[in-house]
């Protein structure tokens, strides 16, 4: 994938990620913290989480289209530095984990942000496959074009 596909991307992806944080967060504070209020400050965290959780994009970097095998070696890569990413960030940017936090809060925390994960990687595939019907298409009109004048 080039710099210029990842920032796509990543531009994409931001406003999903930033919505499931925000639901997220929503969904997280009340089964842990329902009596907490949500700052404003708060948002601000939430909308340069985004483009932090964003920043692993760049591991599917590639000169050369990737295999599926390495597409999916650098998937798990992925989301396992996604998930370390997340999980450090929620103790000690945004406060969501204590010290004394029970281990459900961390794996509720690590189930959200799977569900997120896989809805970005659902809308980017649906991308993906509009972007190669649309240039299967194109490839279709112009090989008709090229019969019609061979004829």
């Amino acid at each position: 994938m080039t710099l210029k596909e990842i920032g796509k991307n990543m531009w994409h992806d931001y406003f999903v990620i930033v919505t499931g944080m925000l639901l997220s967060e929503a969904v997280f504070r009340q089964i842990f913290y329902a009596e907490a209020i949500i700052e404003h400050l708060e948002l601000w965290r939430l909308l340069a989480g985004g483009w932090l959780f964003c920043m692993p994009h760049f591991i599917f970097y590639s000169r050369t289209e990737l295999t599926k095998k390495q597409w999916l070696v650098r998937l798990a890569i992925h989301f396992c530095t996604l998930e370390v990413i997340v999980v450090g960030s929620a103790r000690y940017l945004f406060g969501w984990l204590e010290n004394d936090s029970a281990p459900v809060e961390y794996l509720v925390l690590a189930t959200m942000v799977l569900m997120v994960y896989a809805v970005v990687m659902i809308g980017g595939g649906r991308r993906d496959r509009a972007s190669a019907d649309e240039i299967n298409r194109r490839l279709g009109e112009l090989k008709r074009e090229e019969d019609k004048g061979s004829v």
